[in-house]
């Protein structure tokens, strides 16, 4: 079900510290059930310091057959639903690209609003892809299986997809060695921003490291690709432009900058909310938003379920449904936020809190806690 890194996943270098005291555990799956028969699936967690390059990642990896079998792709809230519109605007103004690659494409939003605007020749790696196939080419695999003398391309495009690989290096070599590539077009999540905000979706069983994004610059550039744009996304995600550089220059391999502090500031942090949120949790119906991986973070880190009465979401999709292996209700957010009731109310939700905040604090009857 899961296996223990012994090397790094950037520069393979063994020399590992463990920065947690403590073992922990986390659901493998960020997810909703509709029964409560389910057989869940948890796996140790503690991170490691890479003494060379300064990366930070999870000590513990879970089987992706188990992460991402029957994967949702869907997405809600204001700044995940502008996310791919920006993105595509960035991508369709590089007016030399003709031909696409999109690696996990998911729903097929990103790839939809590109073709409207120009009818690129458009290939899709994803094995679980949900979304149209009309004017693309649908290669159901992981493109780390993919035959490289299949690929005709000039750009390669991912959106929230880089941070998922367990071993970016070998994705960064493969890249590389597609000859006619000119173009890679990454949306990232903003870790330097999560790590800062307390945005707990970083260092899970999905998103396995933390590097800097000037690291993520570095590296590409360290393996042939120079930047050529970089603009931010809400304090939620980074949208990067690389081209192919020919003649590269020989550079040292890059190193992340003071990881360590920032990676134990996030953590204590979150455990000093949590203990704050514990001691006031009294007797009154209490709520936590969303529900999401940021709720499971907070939870398998010690956040009191059995006073939690429901998990709150703005999604269709995850209400009158359960949280995964915590076995939380999901009730719509805005009928419980907006009634009289007299209750507790935890927010969770890092950068997407701006999204609701205003909608909470009017209503009186809401007690307000921050995680």
């Amino acid at each position: 079900m899961y296996n223990i890194r012994t090397n790094c996943i950037f520069c393979a270098s063994n020399n590992l510290k463990v920065l947690l005291k403590n073992d922990y555990t986390i659901p493998l799956r960020n997810y909703v059930i509709d029964v409560l028969d389910e057989k869940y699936h948890v796996i140790p967690y503690n991170i490691q310091l890479c003494n060379i390059c300064k990366t930070v990642q999870t000590k513990y990896i879970g089987d992706l057959s188990i992460i991402y079998t029957n994967y949702p792709t869907s997405a809600y809230g204001t700044i995940r639903n502008k996310l791919n519109l920006e993105f595509a605007e960035v991508i369709h103004n590089n007016k030399h690209i003709n031909s696409i690659i999109e690696i996990g494409a998911g729903n097929g939003e990103l790839s939809d609003i590109l073709l409207e605007k120009k009818s690129y020749s458009y290939t899709i790696i994803d094995p679980s892809y949900s979304g149209t196939t009309t004017n693309r080419t649908i290669l159901p695999l992981y493109f780390e299986n993919l035959d490289l003398d299949s690929i005709q391309c000039d750009t390669i495009i991912m959106s929230h997809v880089f941070e998922h690989f367990y071993n970016p290096i070998n994705i960064l070599n493969k890249l590389r060695s597609i000859s006619l590539l000119k173009y890679i077009h990454l949306a990232l999540p903003d870790l330097d921003s999560f790590i800062q905000d307390g945005t707990y979706h970083v260092l899970n069983p999905e998103h396995t490291f933390y590097v800097t994004n000037q690291f993520i610059i570095d590296i590409f550039n360290y393996y042939g690709f120079k930047l050529n744009t970089i603009q931010t996304h809400h304090r939620h995600s980074i949208f990067i432009e690389f081209e192919k550089n020919i003649n590269p220059t020989q550079i040292h391999f890059p190193i992340n900058n003071n990881t360590e502090k920032k990676v134990l500031n996030f953590f204590n942090k979150l455990l000093e909310n949590i203990k704050y949120v514990n001691s006031n949790m009294y007797e009154l119906p209490t709520y936590i938003w969303p529900c999401s991986m940021h709720t499971m973070f907070s939870l398998s880190f010690g956040l009191d379920r059995k006073y939690i009465t429901a998990a709150l979401d703005n999604s269709p999709s995850k209400v009158n449904k359960y949280l995964y292996n915590f076995e939380i209700p999901t009730k719509e957010f805005s009928s419980i936020i907006n009634s009289n009731e007299t209750k507790i109310v935890i927010l969770v939700g890092g950068c997407y809190t701006t999204e609701i905040i205003e909608e909470v604090k009017r209503n009186k009857n809401n007690l307000v806690f921050f995680i």
